[in-house]
């Protein structure tokens, strides 16, 4: 199984996977954190270090999704892939993706995992209007 690691701003994702678990009911191997307007970037960086050594034991990676490209969590989660290689990084964190890899985390490779991460992410945006015309 691969676990799941949520890095937002502030408390999106303890919230998304609120929602998810509401869809889905309760989910083993996956973790949340929050940069708050405490934080440093060193504190964040400290607290994903310990999540990870926690995630990476008895799976089969850990796939960080994380709100923002370029912003503070993504950067501190890209530079972690250094030092864990069982590890990916997709950004654009939605509920279609986090379902959708919830679904599919016992079936997929990490690599397969994080390609559906960003596919559904992308394919769960519709204009509604659109659709009805």
């Amino acid at each position: 199984m691969i676990h799941l690691l949520l890095i937002t701003h502030g408390q999106f994702a303890s919230g998304i996977l609120d929602a998810a678990t509401l869809i889905m009911g309760k989910q083993r191997g996956v973790e949340t954190l929050a940069l708050t307007e405490e934080d440093s970037i060193d504190e964040l960086s400290n607290r994903l270090e310990a999540s990870l050594v926690n995630l990476n034991m008895g799976c089969d990676g850990v796939l960080i999704l994380v709100d923002i490209f370029g912003a503070s969590p993504c950067n501190i989660a890209t530079m972690s892939m250094v030092k864990f290689p069982n590890i990916d990084v997709v950004t654009g964190l939605n509920l279609p993706m986090l379902v959708e890899v919830l679904l599919q985390r016992n079936n997929l490779s990490l690599p397969e995992l994080a390609k559906l991460a960003e596919k559904s992410g992308v394919e769960g945006i519709k204009k509604v209007s659109c659709l009805l015309s």
